[in-house]
């Protein structure tokens, strides 16, 4: 399986830099350790970017999936009742 490939526009290249360190951590230890010897400012960061990750990821899952829940709509269609949605 190859590694997912997720975009996030409108990065400042030391964002780009703080991703790519967060993406190459092994473990929740590691990327723990590291968070803790980010400063403040720098934690609130990669608070931020974790965010943007997640929802990026999220983000491709759905529209890896969209096909799925098109066959999902079709067969509950079948069992909703015409008028009443």
């Amino acid at each position: 399986m190859s590694e997912p490939r997720i975009t996030i526009n409108g990065l400042t290249p030391r964002q780009v830099k703080m991703l790519d360190v967060m993406w190459n951590l092994q473990t929740p230890e590691d990327y723990f350790e590291w968070y803790e010897n980010l400063t403040e400012p720098m934690q609130r960061q990669a608070d931020i970017l974790q965010k943007m990750l997640i929802l990026a990821m999220a983000d491709d899952m759905i529209k890896e999936d969209r096909h799925d829940y098109q066959e999902a709509r079709e067969v509950l269609g079948k069992f909703t009742l015409k008028g009443h949605l």
